[in-house]
């Protein structure tokens, strides 16, 4: 797909794997399973390498998948436990000269990915979860960190609920000059959140903030930051077949959206 927008593209996933058992994981826009066995990062990087006389010879399009995985459940008193982890081998283009002497150029290096999944359901519909990622490249050139919580309250009626969720970002780049230093970059993001959740009509309201830093797209989404959000909505609906109308969905909505 040809994308000339700043959004990214997200593309379903079709790996059975990746697929199944996966409800735990989807939250926040934290976990995007796409990012286990993506283009290596340096796929693009093989031609500005090349020597004189030099031609690419074979440069992978997906990182090699070593092992993967999955273990996800849910007890008796409600708690749910996701587990995932993945490792995906070092990538390397080959090129090879006008005599046929080859080398490589490595693409992506060996890359470990993690998710770590807490998701406890209460009483009335409600529930809480806490949910980690993490993404560490080979002799941990790279490490990102992305630790994330979310609340969801319903009262007794389950007419009103109440939504509350974050997300902090923290990524280490090694210095090339400084030996064992890092370069850290940390980021945040939250929502807010109010609405009415039955009856013919309801409505709702939400505030959500992504500072500048904030990153996910390691392991998760592609998220814009530096932007903040103010959502309003009305809605009236007919569920019941009436003289004139069989159903009816209607919906007012307003968002103001700054950077």
């Amino acid at each position: 797909v040809k994308n000339l927008s700043y959004h990214e593209i997200n593309y379903s996933e079709n790996r059975p794997f990746f697929k199944e058992g996966v409800e735990l994981f989807n939250k926040n826009q934290l976990f995007y399973s796409r990012r286990v066995g993506k283009m290596p990062s340096g796929f693009y990087d093989v031609e500005g390498q090349l020597n004189e006389g030099e031609k690419i010879k074979e440069n992978p399009s997906n990182a090699k998948m070593l092992n993967a995985v999955k273990i996800s459940g849910r007890d008796n008193n409600g708690l749910g436990i996701g587990i995932f982890n993945a490792i995906t081998d070092n990538t390397y283009a080959t090129v090879e000269d006008s005599t046929g002497a080859e080398r490589r150029i490595l693409t992506e290096p060996l890359t470990n990915y993690n998710v770590l999944v807490f998701d406890q359901q209460m009483k009335n519909n409600s529930s809480i979860y806490f949910m980690n990622t993490n993404m560490t490249k080979d002799n941990s050139n790279i490490v990102a960190n992305v630790t994330g919580t979310g609340l969801t309250l319903e009262n007794k009626s389950h007419t009103y609920a109440m939504d509350v969720s974050g997300a902090l970002s923290q990524k280490y780049t090694k210095n090339d000059t400084l030996q064992n230093t890092y370069t850290t970059v940390t980021g945040y993001k939250y929502f807010l959140g109010a609405r009415k959740i039955s009856g013919n009509l309801m409505f709702g309201a939400s505030h959500s903030y992504i500072n500048k830093s904030y990153n996910s797209r390691d392991l998760g989404y592609y998220v814009i930051g530096n932007r903040m959000t103010e959502v309003l909505y009305l809605e009236y609906n007919i569920y019941n077949p009436n003289k004139i109308f069989r159903d009816a969905y209607n919906e007012l909505f307003f968002s103001y959206s700054s950077n």
